[in-house]
């Protein structure tokens, strides 16, 4: 079955940002760049389950990337909000989404709305390379008075071949993105960046691109059933049709009571 992707408009951030300008929008600034009036893409699926995941689910899945003092973009990938507590958002995502070149380069997480927070040097993250999940733990205030949402998490202990699913993430322009399809297949091996390649995995064939790794695959309630991971293609480039992966959401879970 060929990927069918609705694509909702997201919430277009402001040209003019709420607050000052300080040195640590010199990293956030590309990633808004990116972002300013982007037109609304056509749906190419009008399915009410579909519409209503991307609703309730968007606002719970945040845009990652790793960005230089120069504002030079050298990661991007999506990501999900795991768990929220007065202090902190924790935001689960693929561990090579947020591994730095170097302490110069900081992490910038966007939320949908366009809130966005430049992590320090000294920030908390934590990744398991073998795994390939990381998550990021943001101050709430980072983002201002647009609070993150945390995702409505499920489990994949009962999936089943054939059910629906639903991939959200932000693609390369910024624009929060839904792909839908169907569950392909369940404990599903593929070659990794660790080297070793990754185990359990979730086939679908709703798309997933290098930009939306890290986010969220749904079931049609609007559960994270897993968390989206693109296969590594070596030098090769990757048709993301037809054949797409993600993490069950209880090895994410997992990870997230170990780390």
């Amino acid at each position: 079955m060929m990927s069918r992707i609705v694509a909702v408009a997201s919430p277009t951030p402001s040209t003019a940002p709420r607050t000052t300008l300080r040195r640590r929008d010199t990293f956030i600034a590309p990633l808004l760049a990116s972002c300013l009036v982007r037109p609304a893409r056509a749906s190419l699926v009008d399915e009410t389950s579909a519409t209503r995941v991307f609703a309730e689910t968007s606002k719970s899945v945040a845009r990652v990337a790793v960005v230089a003092p120069n504002g030079e973009i050298s990661g991007r990938g999506s990501g999900v909000v795991w768990y929220i507590d007065d202090a902190y958002a924790y935001i689960a995502t693929n561990a090579h989404c947020v591994v730095k070149g170097n302490e110069n380069e900081k992490l910038v997480v966007m939320l949908a709305s366009g809130a966005a927070a430049a992590l320090d040097k000294d920030a908390s993250y934590f990744v398991n390379r073998s795994t390939d999940i990381g998550f990021l733990k943001v101050p709430i205030g980072s983002f201002g008075a647009d609070a993150p949402v945390a995702a409505k998490i499920g489990t994949s202990d009962n999936l089943r071949v054939g059910q629906s699913a639903f991939s959200l993430g932000f693609e390369e322009d910024g624009a929060a993105v839904l792909s839908s399809g169907t569950i392909n297949g369940l404990k599903r091996k593929i070659p990794s960046r660790n080297g070793v390649g990754l185990k359990g995995l979730i086939q679908t064939d709703a798309q997933v691109t290098e930009f939306t790794s890290g986010g969220a695959l749904c079931d049609s309630a609007g559960r994270v059933i897993g968390l989206n991971v693109v296969a590594y293609a070596g030098s090769q480039k990757r048709d993301p049709q037809g054949v797409n992966f993600a993490i069950p959401i209880d090895a994410v879970r997992l990870a997230a009571e170990q780390m």
